[in-house]
């Protein structure tokens, strides 16, 4: 079982759609952990331990942290459809 933790400004119906796929895998969103608006220094030590892949579209946040420090894995998705204000 995997623990997927995904960004605040990430569109919250892919929580609910890697839900649908990946049953066996825990996902959850900032939001809905009340960590929304958090600085990534505050919230990465929340993540460690607790979660193993967290998914975000901070194209920065490879080069803002030391990744060999960090206990989960980092996946940045591009693309319109996942940011927060997307309309289909």
């Amino acid at each position: 079982m995997r623990r997927i933790l995904i960004d605040e400004c990430i569109n919250p119906r892919l929580a609910s759609r890697l839900r649908v796929v990946l049953p066996g895998d825990v996902v959850e969103t900032v939001r809905e952990l009340g960590w929304a608006g958090q600085r990534d220094h505050i919230l990465i030590p929340q993540i460690q331990g607790r979660f193993d892949v967290f998914l975000t579209i901070d194209k920065g946040f490879e080069f803002e942290h030391n990744l060999a420090r960090l206990s989960f894995g980092i996946i940045v998705l591009e693309g319109k459809e996942f940011l927060w204000h997307y309309e289909d």
